[in-house]
């Protein structure tokens, strides 16, 4: 009698909403509802219902994590109701049929999610509530005056663990530009694809708060006054222990004490845009021919640093001597003591300006990593920074050439076999940038080392004899205000300068308005920017005029007609607008809207926010037809037409070119901020693709 043939086996790959995890199973293609049941609950005990992928839809391949996993069933479906099946006795045996192996084939959820954690801005606490049903309310997890509370939902991937540094997180993160939650929304229309455990949920803020935020409204200091506030707000105290790890972690959670250093803040607008040697410095470093001599000074580094000192004394003579030596400092950089303290750095220079003595020169040295306590970089900062504390307690602050001096730096850390350059002005808070680290140990054939060595050496030359030249009269000579671009001009085609004064700053993304004569534009730096897809798009009718393009060292600079009066609001403004309307108005958000509004008053769109999207939609139709992306297209990214202009114009306008240009030849950036909603495979390095535009057009209305 012959054996009967084997079942047929198929691998299923599912993933459970609730426990943020990836599960398989191995079943029979004729399996029976009760064994497919039973195979789900050995992996999912606690499962409550399960939701089929359609085939095809997923590949468990492109899903590396939970998150992924999350974003692919974010992008292809509103949630399980809408776009999976649910399992039913009578469709399993035709869904085990079509299964493809190498899909992501099943989603499964619990009845309740594992833990919500709300964050309380009143009480600066974490409250977590375990257990919580699906079919419940937003407000089950709120105080008992709830609707009295603003609620805002955070970002995914954000741990409340450790509950001390969660202050810091969320105020890295305006509330304004987070989702408005009513209190009565199901959890499950907020969070359709589950809530991961350990990570936080929602942000309340209670009437009090919100009633102290209304009635604060701070009204804008003079910059000769704004300046001071930070020294105003953070007391003096030897460098060196404020550079150690618990003290500088401590500061930088206030932002009345912080210093945007990359550790983890920065702004936007780095050192190397505000004065003209820094951004030659970071340009050198990558393009600069050393002399013999530099190089002979850096093989003479290299030979020294290697070894190992008994004394950290020795290690900073022997530093100090070989850049004196080889002609790299203007001369010798002895230990300083910042004027009226006992605190004294391992080397600096120094030069006259204003009647004051200021350091661009401040030099940190460890013995080895870790010799100290102190962070080397922290510690350079804060020598370089109490001095200029000095200069604003001097009568020289008084002086109005003053506004034009941010006080450039370099600072040079030397630790063990490694060497490191930074950056660092003050306009009106501390900014520092990291521009190299050189391992002074490397192999004599690594090449690519030794070349980036002798460079950082070069261009560290040339900064400061720059540097010890210009500060004399740097605030003089200087035209732009102190938190300016040190650029006041561009080219056109007869390289002729065209002369711009700044006015002010949009926000903090690189891009100013200023004023060339009486007439507006807007100046953008940036370190990409596609001026074929921005003239294309001109051409057509829906981005302003492009005046022009210049290199300055390594930064594009980008000219371009300023439409404020016309187009006074992105999207996004429109529908904070909305928002408030309809009576959530107490809100940190408010406080800025209203900050904005004293200068730029909210003016009537002449389109809605449904009308503005068709319209963009229309628009990508012309730029795609021209092989053109845009890659960024958010409501921020797109102006609005006011109500009653006069003349014709487009109803919108998109702004914001930067990744744009030939589709299949351009990437999405290093920096892509993952928190704003893109399609899945919008990611860091990925093909930027004319279907992630129309993915993200398609959503420009919706509400915040």
């Amino acid at each position: 009698m012959a054996d009967a043939p084997e079942e047929s086996q198929v691998e299923l790959h599912l993933f459970c909403l609730e426990c943020n995890n990836f599960r398989d199973i191995t079943i029979s293609r004729n399996a029976s509802s009760y064994a497919f049941k039973e195979a789900v609950r050995q992996v999912e005990p606690l499962y409550d219902s399960v939701w089929f992928v359609p085939p095809g839809k997923i590949s468990i391949d492109d899903l590396e994590t939970p998150s992924a996993a999350r974003s692919a069933l974010r992008e292809h479906f509103e949630t399980c109701n809408k776009g999976l099946k649910r399992f039913k006795h009578h469709n399993l045996e035709e869904w085990l049929q079509a299964v493809q192996e190498g899909d992501l084939h099943l989603v499964v959820r619990h009845n309740h999610y594992l833990s919500i954690a709300v964050y309380n801005t009143g009480t600066g606490e974490v409250a977590t509530f375990e257990q919580v049903p699906l079919e419940k309310s937003v407000k089950c997890v709120l105080p008992p005056n709830a609707n009295e509370y603003n609620v805002y939902q955070f970002p995914e991937g954000t741990e409340w663990d450790p509950e001390d540094e969660l202050k810091a997180v969320i105020e890295s993160q305006p509330l304004e530009d987070l989702p408005r939650v009513n209190p009565g929304t199901l959890l499950e229309t907020r969070y359709p694809w589950g809530i991961v455990k350990g990570e936080l949920t929602f942000v309340i803020v209670p009437p009090a708060s919100r009633e102290e935020e209304e009635d604060d409204i701070p009204q804008p200091l003079a910059f000769s006054r704004r300046r001071r506030t930070y020294f105003d707000r953070t007391p003096a105290r030897a460098p060196s222990s404020e550079a150690e790890p618990s003290e500088f972690s401590k500061a930088q959670k206030h932002e009345d004490h912080r210093i945007y250093c990359g550790r983890p803040y920065q702004r936007s607008t780095p050192p190397s845009l505000l004065d003209e040697t820094l951004c030659q410095l970071r340009y050198n470093l990558e393009s600069i021919k050393p002399t013999p001599k530099d190089i002979q000074c850096f093989q003479a580094l290299r030979a020294n640093a290697v070894r190992t000192f008994s004394k950290e004394e020795e290690r900073q003579e022997t530093f100090s001597d070989i850049l004196f030596r080889g002609h790299i400092v203007p001369q010798r950089a002895d230990r300083g003591f910042i004027a009226g303290t006992a605190y004294h750095d391992d080397g600096d220079l120094r030069v006259t300006c204003l009647d004051a003595t200021l350091l661009y020169y401040v030099q940190q040295i460890k013995r080895e990593i870790g010799s100290t306590q102190a962070e080397p970089y922290i510690e350079a900062i804060h020598y370089w920074l109490e001095n200029v504390r000095t200069f604003f307690n001097s009568p020289s602050r008084d002086n109005d050439a003053a506004a034009q001096l941010n006080f450039p730096a370099v600072l040079v850390l030397h630790f063990g076999a490694y060497l490191a350059v930074a950056a660092a002005v003050y306009g009106n808070e501390p900014n520092v940038e990291h521009l190299c680290c050189i391992p002074l140990h490397a192999h004599t054939t690594n090449e690519a080392e030794l070349a980036a060595g002798e460079r950082a050496l070069t261009a560290l030359r040339v900064a400061l004899y720059s540097l010890r030249e210009r500060y004399p009269t740097m605030p003089i000579e200087r035209g732009p205000r102190a938190d300016f671009p040190f650029r006041d001009f561009y080219t056109i085609s007869d390289d002729t300068p065209h002369q711009f004064e700044y006015v002010s700053a949009i926000d903090d993304k690189r891009i100013f308005r200023v004023s060339e004569n009486g007439t507006c534009l807007c100046v953008k730096f940036s370190k990409r920017y596609s001026v074929e897809a921005h003239k294309v798009a001109h051409a057509a009718g829906f981005a302003p005029k492009l005046i022009a393009m210049n290199m300055v060292y390594d930064w594009i600079m980008v000219v371009m007609e300023d439409k404020t009066e016309e187009y006074s609001n992105t999207m996004w403004d429109i529908k904070r607008a909305k928002s408030e309307e309809k009576g959530k108005t107490k809100t940190k958000g408010k406080k800025k809207a209203a900050e904005k509004q004293a200068v730029e008053p909210f003016h009537t769109p002449s389109l809605s926010l449904e009308e503005a999207r068709d319209e963009v939609k229309a628009k990508l139709t012309h730029l795609h037809d021209e092989g053109f992306v845009h890659g960024d297209l958010r409501d921020v990214n797109v102006i609005v037409r006011n109500e009653g202009v006069s003349g014709d114009g487009p109803g919108i306008l998109i702004v914001d070119w930067d990744w744009a240009g030939r589709e299949g030849q351009v990437t999405y950036p290093r920096g892509i901020n993952t928190q704003v909603a893109r399609p899945a495979s919008a990611l860091a390095g990925e093909e930027i693709k004319a279907e992630h535009d129309v993915w993200m057009a398609e959503r420009l209305s919706n509400p915040l």
